[in-house]
């Protein structure tokens, strides 16, 4: 081991917040990797006639021991063996020491309602040693689906307040090996759904994040829908919609499986064993009538959560599923549907998914994340979103921040009049009441008064009790319950805490759920809500540890968690099909298009019978031939593109497609037929006579857009249906 000691005096001399890390080796039971730190200057805050390195405003993370030294320290995720044991060793080449400094004290994790920056020097200023004392920390192994990883916490700078010496290692080698001795959290039944490998294998360092069979990520698991009976009939369209759009999903009522959260968990437990491709958890009604679980009171909070249920494996807080709940009557789980539905299909035209808005507080300089203020924090968040693609955001923050930011305060008028301009996400950063947003004062009454009709933003909150909807009907419930004039309004997913929330770790998840939605690089994106949460509260707890575990469990996703994110503008999406419904055993379907990824979903009355994803721009299916006339719906969709969906008939005698259509409707038979088309009320338009044996493409341009009674006769037989037509 190489030690090279440096001694330096003064503070306008440079030291590490940026860093690099690099694996070296990789083996089957072994691994190693370097940390290189490069110098940057240190920040000082005045207290008193004193100057203190203050380490508050690091990229990195800091100590949040209250009253002990805030040192800055680096946290990373590894990947390791499903069973055994991971065993470290540390080395290092060069310290560089600094005497006679002075470090601030960290002032512990703060809530957001705690705005104090009274700076204590507690027992740890007190001993000759240094401060933390390790240059690493493991925490326990973590289960993520068949995933198994362990979080390395790094600590390359070492205070001791007797001497006042900091040291700082610019160069840290950890050397990882595994056993085969009894371990922790182990998985002892992997799952061969392969989805954990999908949709986190990028959160481990010890991955290639680069390899092809990475670039076309798809995020189709299962769905679970638990709701009480009487909402069976409001949530029906959903599950339809899901099992035809390719999420295979099955509803569960709370009478069945029991109405206690262990009995919920139970049961979710056995149904994710037996399906090892859930991947939504979906419940249905409000807290009254399907139970949140609580983890306890807190210093009068009770930490009400939802995470809790997708929690299935190991005893940490990493979920298998993405959760999320439809809050409200079933009146108002039917307003939920509707909007779901129609983002998805028919979202409104314009580019309004491509426009945000920004709230923030003025508060929090040094305590939040990074050791941003809120506007800081809101500001640096409009520069990621204005890099990738997004076309404006605004700025309503307190005080006078410049730039798009007005002069003093927001008020809630100017929040109502940007959501009725239309906006794709509202990210707040600020204090909260169970109501409102503390910035502007915009609050529940607000939400009910917009008309951004069809214009439905993702709302990710970062304030107190935003979601705090058990006995109480909180801002995010407000939210997704919205109407206004019988028409729905409101936004399409709300993350709203259900206590008083932490300042810090919140907003590293907000951050990285900025990066995962916004970039267009396929290696990284997340596309569903549900992904781009909970991928970020992993990035979060990554970086705070046990810090972060209260935000994990009581900060929920209200929405639908696989709903697909909208933030460009949207397109259609343009396919050819080709059906050989002669082919010896088979009909088979062949689908090309311009474009790759797009996802198909296959169902036969609103039942699931398959998915896929377009590769090389095309997908092709093989339907088993039977006996009598077999409908399916094939549905195709893709992120910032509009749904297509179509009918296929498989018994080779009469194929419509596609239905809806919007110009060209192709009608296949093998016999000679007669087409009549009518109205719904009767009404005859035009007869067409064909001799059957191949296509027949027929312009539908002049026709109106509505619905029409297509009549065909053919080999004595009668065929009528229902064709849409929309321009």
């Amino acid at each position: 081991m190489k030690h090279i000691l440096i001694l330096i005096f003064s503070l306008t001399i440079c030291v590490s917040y940026s860093q690099e890390n690099r694996i070296k080796e990789i083996s089957e039971n072994a691994f190693s990797f370097e940390f290189k730190f490069e110098k940057t200057p240190f920040l000082t805050k005045k207290i008193g006639e004193k100057e203190y390195i203050d380490f508050s405003k690091s990229p990195l993370a800091v100590l949040y021991e209250k009253d002990s030294p805030a040192l800055p320290y680096y946290s990373k995720s590894i990947l390791i063996p499903a069973t055994g044991n991971s065993n470290y060793s540390i080395a290092y080449d060069e310290i560089i020491e600094y005497s006679t400094v002075d470090i601030l004290p960290s002032l512990g994790l703060q809530k957001q309602n705690d705005t104090s920056t009274n700076y204590h020097f507690g027992a740890n200023y007190q001993k000759d040693a240094f401060y933390p004392g390790m240059l690493y920390k493991t925490s326990s192994p973590f289960i993520l689906r068949e995933l198994r990883g362990q979080t390395i916490q790094l600590f390359p700078y070492q205070y001791n307040p007797i001497t006042k010496t900091l040291q700082f290692y610019t160069n840290l080698r950890l050397e990882v090996s595994f056993d085969q001795l009894e371990g922790i959290n182990e998985i002892k039944h992997a799952s061969e759904s392969h989805l954990g490998e999908i949709l986190y294998k990028d959160h481990f360092i010890n991955t290639s994040k680069h390899t092809s069979k990475y670039l076309a990520k798809s995020e189709f698991g299962e769905m679970l829908v638990i709701c009480p009976a009487s909402y069976s009939e409001s949530i029906q369209p959903f599950v339809d919609w899901k099992n035809q759009k390719g999420i295979k999903t099955h509803i569960e009522t709370v009478e069945k499986i029991g109405e206690t959260a262990y009995e919920i968990k139970q049961y979710i437990q056995k149904y994710y064993t037996s399906n090892p491709s859930l991947l939504y958890l979906l419940l249905v009604g409000d807290a009254e009538d399907l139970p949140a679980f609580t983890y306890g009171n807190y210093s009068s909070d009770e930490y009400w959560s939802d995470s809790y249920y997708g929690q299935l494996s190991g005893d940490d807080y990493y979920s298998e599923l993405f959760v999320g709940r439809f809050s409200g009557t079933p009146t108002d789980v039917k307003t939920m549907v509707d909007r779901t539905i129609e983002y998805e299909k028919t979202p409104s035209e314009g580019d309004w998914m491509t426009r945000a808005i920004g709230i923030a507080s003025s508060q929090g300089m040094g305590i939040g994340d990074n050791g941003e203020s809120d506007w800081q924090h809101e500001r640096n968040i409009k520069t990621t979103l204005l890099a990738n693609d997004y076309s404006y955001v605004y700025e309503f923050y307190d005080g006078n921040q410049g730039g798009l930011d007005a002069p003093n305060n927001p008020i809630s008028s100017d929040i109502v009049d940007a959501l009725n301009s239309g906006i794709g996400l509202l990210n707040y950063t600020g204090h909260g009441e169970s109501k409102n947003f503390t910035t502007s004062n915009f609050n529940s009454s607000d939400i009910l008064t917009t008309t951004n009709y069809g214009k439905y933003p993702f709302v990710v909150s970062v304030a107190c009790n935003n979601g705090k909807f058990v006995n109480n009907t909180c801002m995010a419930e407000t939210w997704l319950r919205a109407t206004n004039n019988s028409k729905t309004t409101g936004a399409i997913a709300v993350c709203g805490s259900t206590i008083l929330m932490d300042w810090a770790p919140p907003m590293k998840t907000q951050d990285e759920m900025v990066r995962l939605l916004s970039i267009s690089d396929l290696t990284f994106r997340k596309t569903t809500l549900g992904a781009i949460f909970n991928n970020g509260q992993f990035s979060m707890l990554e970086k705070y540890g046990k810090n972060g575990e209260n935000v994990i469990q009581t900060w929920l996703f209200f929405g639908d968690p696989s709903a697909v994110f909208r933030n460009k503008i949207t397109k259609p999406i343009d396919f050819n099909i080709q059906i050989c419904s002669t082919c010896p055993s088979s009909t088979e379907l062949e689908l090309n298009s311009s474009i790759d990824s797009i996802h198909v979903g296959i169902s036969k009355n609103n039942q699931f019978i398959t998915q896929g994803i377009f590769t090389n721009k095309k997908y092709s299916y093989s339907f088993p031939t039977t006996n009598v006339k077999e409908n399916y719906m094939i549905t195709l969709t893709k992120q910032n593109h509009k749904t297509a969906q179509f009918n296929l008939g498989t018994d080779g005698r009469l194929n419509i497609y596609p239905n809806p259509v919007n110009s060209k409707l192709t009608i296949e038979n093998l016999s000679e037929f007669i087409l009549e088309i009518f109205t719904l009320d009767g009404k005859y338009i035009q007869t067409y006579n064909h001799p059957g044996g191949y296509y027949f493409t027929l312009d539908v341009n002049y026709l109106t857009a509505g619905n029409y009674l297509f009549k065909i006769t053919s080999n004595s037989s009668v065929f009528t249906e229902k064709v849409e037509v929309y321009h």
